[in-house]
């Protein structure tokens, strides 16, 4: 080997060791290693020998000479933050309010959006909908799941599932409980497993077998005390008895894929022998599919797609001569579909208020460098380098970043308390938030690369000794620190816009009328049980209720309906009448509810023409319903339908007298149209499941009980459930804009204040370096207005070069926003003057407070102060 050679192998293996070490002391080691390998015995052997004892020992010796040093530079940084318990407080601070807000954004979305559903390979778990002419989504029929299960080679298993609400009896205060029939097959597919008994086999799962239920952890631990002595024990649900054969995991469920599905379930019984029918036409079920393992799961979709058609030929009776699809989506992606744009929007507006927070503390950084100047200009002058000084400034950013990234995780542990509360209980997986140690990675990762953002600047400076005292030094941090400011500005204003669309969104979402008063409404929900047989029973059963209802203390009036406003609920149906321009039936699709007499009266929903219900239209009388205006608007141009005749799909024999027409309906939510709606007499269309309301003069949330009262007057051992003040359903039902709103609100306000901060502090940086010069200025004759204004200026130039920088940017922002959110509205210049009109008054009271502070010095301090 020749000597360069030799040479450029040492000074490689002494690369390892710090760069301060090498630079005092890496020639006396360069030369010791010159001097071992020239004492080595000859030959290869010893070649390689010495060679890897000199690895070794550099290998030993390197990382606790870095861990020295690095330890060094941390116990150097934390003595500077005591020394400056101002700053320190200040920016730690600054970099938690900023690191924690990015960090519980994360903790949420993680939660929904990123973390898999708990099932076996929930990537292959999918859901599969039905697809109406009209592009509508709706669920399955039983005979459609058999179709999917037989036709589509691509899934490997689907099940179906059903809502039921039963009236759990004996052993207890008769209780509603919430069902799901389910396909034996559905628990095996998604890799869940008893924690007593078992689950179903395939032979329950089949007309007229015995009837079995399987528990829900909480209605377990809730009714039956966690005792394993249930199993095999005999079960009243709505009156039949079923037998418990075995208890689900604690957190085991389905994420709701649709608004009537129940967020909790109580218990689980077999599909087959809870179906209420058979028919084609009749869609009622959710379907669960699991993706083969061979297959991606867009040529599964492809393959689903295919059927429609097919079965729509095939069964042109049943699809009435219209062409039907059938659509497979990812189940992860489908059941937070709503909410996954809203959680994308705040993950970006985070993510920009972290950028201020992080020039923020730049800003800072450069200030306290410039009070550091002599003591860098001292530590080169012993012989630091400039290296060794940016090492020590990135240890310090580093010091600073993850003390406020840990402060910064205490305030993201709030996320999961915030997204348990009741407001945003509907919202789906939000029970699910929770600090796990992919959100602590990514406060560390987000605190790291924030440490390298803010230390750049100080970085920038020159670090070489005749420089550290110039005067240019401090005109280079005034033009890096107005960089920053304008920044800072900018992306402040991009957090407005993203707010005020929010907000925006949210206000028209406000103004949307529900169709009724919701105040002074109270509601509970009733399902009566086989012990009402027939429907004479059951209209009985209501009427009676109903008049003991409106006859207590503080109750004005009292009705029922089939299908609340508001609640998701709808029974889709389709309606007939006349013929069209091209002399086929005129057909309809709209909900249908039945209704009681005092409906309309109580929820107070407008009557446009005509009547409601009255107590003479009886099961013996001509059949009558009321319409609202859409379908009023759909069967007659002019609006004018009452004495038109429709006839309903399901009893096309039958012709149905328009009588009335009311006010349209919101039935889904604030930020969905009202739908067509039919309302029949109970009498005329009875439903063994109804929603009480009732409108009281009183506290609306302490008439509950009266309500509960007069129900079991009639039958004490009827359950009530789902007791709810109206108000509160409106408050569900706007709980996804309001979050979204609230969150890009609090968002603008931390963003602000954290550049307004910014500014302030550079600004009064740039006026302290100014300050001879306003002293000449003052003492040659100017006055203090005009100094005031000259400062002044100065901050609103620099607002207006990071407004405009922003309102770009903004414009992005908000045409993303406006194509991602539903009813966010088009992006428009009125929201991007009042964010830039927002911020540059933020900056104008930040560069003000210096500036006046400024012009009211004393010119001789100020000049005598300088000398």
């Amino acid at each position: 080997m020749t000597p360069r050679r030799r040479d450029g192998l040492f000074r490689a293996l002494l690369r390892l060791f710090p760069s301060d070490m090498r630079e005092s002391h890496g020639r006396e080691m360069e030369q010791v290693l010159r001097e071992q390998h020239r004492q080595r015995r000859p030959g290869l052997a010893a070649s390689l020998v010495f060679w890897l004892g000199a690895i070794y020992d550099v290998l030993r010796v390197a990382p606790r000479q870095h861990a020295e040093a690095l330890s060094q530079d941390v116990r150097y940084a934390l003595r500077g933050l005591r020394r400056t318990p101002a700053f320190a407080v200040v920016a730690l601070a600054t970099i938690a309010l900023g690191t924690g807000a990015t960090s519980a954004v994360f903790a949420v979305v993680n939660s929904v959006l990123i973390r898999p559903l708990p099932y076996e390979d929930a990537e292959r778990t999918a859901l599969v909908w039905a697809v109406t002419p009209d592009g509508t989504r709706t669920w399955l029929s039983p005979p459609e799941l058999d179709d999917i299960r037989e036709r589509v080679s691509s899934l490997d298993e689907v099940a179906g599932l059903t809502d039921l609400r039963f009236a759990l009896t004996g052993g207890g205060a008769p209780e509603e409980v919430n069902v799901v029939g389910a396909s034996a097959n559905l628990f095996p597919m998604l890799g869940t497993h008893p924690v007593i008994g078992r689950l179903f086999q395939p032979s329950d799962d089949v007309e007229n077998a015995t009837r079995v239920v399987v528990l829900g952890h909480g209605l377990w631990a809730r009714r039956f005390g966690m005792s394993p002595a249930v199993l095999g024990t005999t079960m009243m649900l709505d009156g039949r008895p079923y037998t418990v054969v075995g208890v689900l995991p604690k957190g085991f469920g389905i994420v709701p894929p649709s608004p009537v599905f129940p967020a909790r379930v109580d218990a689980w019984v077999t599909l087959q022998t809870h179906l209420p029918t058979r028919a084609r036409d009749v869609r009622f079920l959710h379907a669960v599919a699991r993706v083969r393992r061979d297959v991606e799961l867009g040529s599964a979709r492809e393959e689903v797609a295919t059927i429609g058609p097919a079965l729509s030929r095939d069964f042109s009776d049943a699809y009435r001569g219209r062409t039907w699809n059938f659509d497979l989506v990812s189940m992860q992606a489908d059941v937070v579909r709503s909410v996954k744009p809203a959680l994308l929007i705040l993950l970006a507006t985070v993510g920009l208020v972290l950028l201020i927070a992080a020039a923020n503390v730049a800003t800072l950084l450069l200030v306290r460098g410039e009070s550091r100047r002599r003591e860098m200009a001292i530590r080169i002058a012993v012989g630091a380098s400039s290296s060794r000084l940016i090492r020590q400034l990135l240890t310090e950013g580093l010091v600073l970043a993850l003390l406020g990234g840990a402060l910064g995780l205490v305030l993201a542990g709030l996320a999961p308390a915030v997204a348990r509360s009741q407001a945003l209980a509907p919202l789906p997986r939000f029970a699910d938030v929770r600090i796990d140690w992919h959100v602590v990675a990514f406060a560390c990762l987000v605190s790291c690369a924030t440490a390298v953002l803010f230390t750049l600047a100080p970085a920038l400076q020159r670090c070489d000794g005749r420089e550290a005292m110039a005067p240019v030094s401090s005109r280079r941090s005034v033009r890096i620190g107005r960089a920053l400011a304008a920044a800072e500005i900018a992306f402040a204003a991009m957090v407005l816009v993203v707010a005020l669309m929010l907000g925006r969104s949210f206000a028209r979402i406000l103004d949307a009328s529900p169709g009724f008063e919701s105040t002074q409404l109270i509601s509970a929900r009733i399902g009566l049980s086989a012990t009402y047989p027939s429907r004479e029973d059951v209209n009985r059963f209501f009427d009676q209720s109903l008049e003991r209802l409106s006859g207590m203390p503080g109750v004005e009036s009292a009705a029922a309906v089939s299908q609340l406003p508001l609640s998701g609920s709808a029974l889709g149906s389709t309606f007939t009448s006349g013929v069209d321009a091209s002399g086929e039936p005129l057909r309809i699709d709209g909900d249908l509810r039945g209704v009681t007499t005092g409906y309309f009266e109580t929820m107070g929903i407008q009557l446009l023409e005509g009547r409601t219900i009255t107590p003479t239209d009886a099961a013996t009388t001509p059949f009558v319903a009321v319409i609202d205006e859409l379908m009023a608007k759909r069967l007659s141009p002019d609006g004018r339908a009452v004495g038109r005749r429709i006839r309903w799909i399901r009893q096309p024999e039958i012709e149905i007298q328009v009588v009335g027409i009311v006010r349209p309906v919101r039935h889904s939510s604030l930020d969905q149209d009202p739908r067509p709606t039919v309302y029949r007499p109970h009498t005329q269309y009875p439903r063994w499941s109804m929603y009480v309301v009732a409108r009281v003069s009183g506290d609306a949330a302490r008439s509950a009980q009266a309500l509960t009262s007069a129900v079991h007057e009639v039958d004490p051992n009827q359950p009530v459930s789902d007791v709810a003040t109206m108000e509160s359903l409106v408050s569900r039902s706007i709980a996804q804009p309001g979050f979204g709103a609230a969150s890009g609100f609090a968002l603008a306000a931390l963003a602000l204040s954290l550049a307004g901060v910014g500014v302030y502090g550079l600004l009064a940086f740039a006026v302290a370096q100014r300050k001879r010069e306003v002293g000449i200025r003052l003492a040659v004759g100017a006055s203090r207005l005009q100094i005031l204004r000259l400062l002044v200026t100065d901050g609103a130039r620099l607002a207006l070069i990071g407004v405009a920088a922003g309102a770009a940017g903004a414009v992005a922002l908000g045409r993303w926003i406006s194509s991602v959110v539903p009813g966010a509205g088009p992006m428009d210049w009125a929201i991007v003057l009042i964010a830039a009109g927002t911020v540059m008054a933020s900056a104008f009271l930040a560069s003000w407070v210096p500036a006046r502070r400024a012009s009211q010095a004393d010119p001789s301090v100020v000049l005598r102060a300088d000398v």
